[in-house]
């Protein structure tokens, strides 16, 4: 079997695909809303910096020949001790002549990076970016021409803030939009849920319909409630009407045969009949009888046999449960009329009074088991229909010799026979057999516990679902 993942149903499928779709359509979403925020972040960090630079430059000036700061600037993040956020200036031999509160405690490692880096066009803010060992600062720079009475020179004032400021508020809103999106993704796959059952109801109503027309308890399946489905639903209605119409004028015309041809093999058992009482052929009665019986038993067989095998063609697909009780009483009341030089005591159990099988296929497979129940013996035959599980199980169990071990499998076969001496063709369990088949169902023999004769038995999967 292939190892690749595989959907059973329409509404995994669907489902599936939804969230793999939602999932894919969120991720990129979010990814792209990071990025922005990021940029955001990056683009509003510059340009606060660089705000912060003009007014450092703003609070300059030259005090006894020196460029001079206040100690406090109006930002109080630069006035913290052990703060995030630096600020500095530096002269043109790189020696740092003004340093914010905050640099106090910062490692001396920055001041040997910064005055290295490239020099930049005077007036122009770039970009600085000082990978030191404990951390990495982000900032901007700018070099001015200080140039008075008082004091000439290139100056570099620089602000600097931690990058953890920024991953921190990177990182916090990565956790807000993640959350948001997962929390997006569960509602729409929810509502999703409800819409795909809302979309799909339709189909479900039309797959408990055919199971319910496969079972029996529903003639046709109805027009559908959507417009998709009445085409389907009007096809196999008519599949269904031809199928029972044809079923039925094929029994018919089966039934017409069998008395055309029962006709004729009447005239001849009359003919032998007749010969044998006015005492014609004298001298050779007992070879004529012989001849005659061996002709008209191996063509009534053979018209048994083929017109049994042509009625196992038909569908059992088509059938609506019927009453079991009804097609065993008049089974009984012919066997008594049959068998009317012999005794049996019938013991009926029919605690499942339903079954989906054609009633005349029902009399074939119990006339066949009775009779051959009553031909060897049996003088207690009973007849039960009861339920295993979702099972519907038919037995005939009787008290007569039963079938021998080691001839159980060769009876079991088309024109086989226990007892030679019993009148009969030998084919009755095979067509049993086919019988049960064509309903997907399987004869069984056993001994019976009960009576210590035979037992036939055949499980009907799946008709126990039908109401009692």
């Amino acid at each position: 079997m292939s190892n690749r993942l595989r959907f059973v149903s329409l509404r995994s499928r669907l489902v599936g695909a939804a969230l793999l779709g939602l999932s894919l359509a969120m991720a990129l979403v979010g990814i792209a809303l990071e990025n922005a925020h990021s940029a955001s972040i990056d683009t509003a960090r510059i340009e606060r910096q660089i705000a912060e630079l003009y007014g450092l430059i703003a609070e300059a000036d030259v005090f006894e020949g020196r460029l001079s700061l206040p100690a406090q600037l109006p930002d109080p993040a630069f006035n913290r001790v052990g703060g995030q956020r630096f600020a500095g200036v530096f002269d043109d031999v790189g020696r740092l002549v003004w340093a914010s509160t905050s640099l106090t405690l910062l490692d001396g490692e920055w001041q040997a990076g910064l005055p290295r880096l490239p020099a930049t066009e005077r007036g122009k803010a770039s970009v600085i970016s000082l990978d030191l060992e404990a951390t990495e600062l982000l900032g901007q720079r700018m070099t001015i021409r200080w140039q008075t009475d008082e004091l000439q020179g290139d100056y570099t004032f620089f602000v600097l803030e931690s990058a953890e400021v920024v991953l921190a508020e990177v990182g916090a809103f990565r956790q807000r939009l993640w959350l948001w999106l997962s929390t997006a993704v569960g509602l729409v796959l929810v509502m999703q849920l409800f819409i795909l059952k809302w979309g799909l109801a339709p189909l479900a109503r039309f797959t408990r319909d055919l199971e319910r027309m496969r079972a029996g308890t529903l003639a046709q399946l109805p027009d559908g409630e959507v417009q998709e489905l009445k085409p389907l639903a009007g096809v196999l209605n008519q599949l269904v009407t031809r199928e029972r119409a044809q079923s039925e004028r094929y029994r018919q015309s089966l039934a017409d045969l069998a008395h055309s041809l029962k006709t004729p093999v009447t005239i001849l058992r009359n003919e032998w009949t007749r010969r044998f009482r006015v005492g014609e052929a004298e001298g050779s009665e007992s070879d004529l009888d012989d001849a005659t019986l061996s002709q008209l038993d191996e063509i009534e067989q053979k018209i048994t046999y083929q017109l049994e095998r042509a009625v196992l063609q038909s569908s059992p697909l088509v059938q609506v449960p019927i009453a079991v009780e009804p097609v065993v009483q008049g089974l009984i009341r012919a066997m008594n009329k049959m068998f009317h030089e012999k005794t049996v005591v019938w013991d009926i159990d029919l605690s499942q009074t339903l079954i989906r099988v054609d009633p005349r296929d029902l009399n074939e497979i119990l006339g066949n088991l009775v009779e051959n129940a009553v031909k060897y013996g049996a003088q207690t035959i009973r007849i039960s229909l009861g339920q295993e599980g979702n099972d519907a199980v038919l037995e005939v169990q009787d008290n007569g010799p039963g079938i021998p071990l080691e001839r159980r499998a060769e009876v079991m076969e088309r024109g086989q026979r226990a007892d030679t001496k019993a009148q009969g063709y030998g084919i009755g369990l095979d067509i049993v057999r086919q019988i049960a088949e064509r309903y997907g169902a399987e004869l069984e023999y056993r001994v019976s516990e009960r009576f210590g004769g035979a037992a036939f038995s055949i499980r009907f999967e799946g008709l126990a679902q039908i109401p009692l």
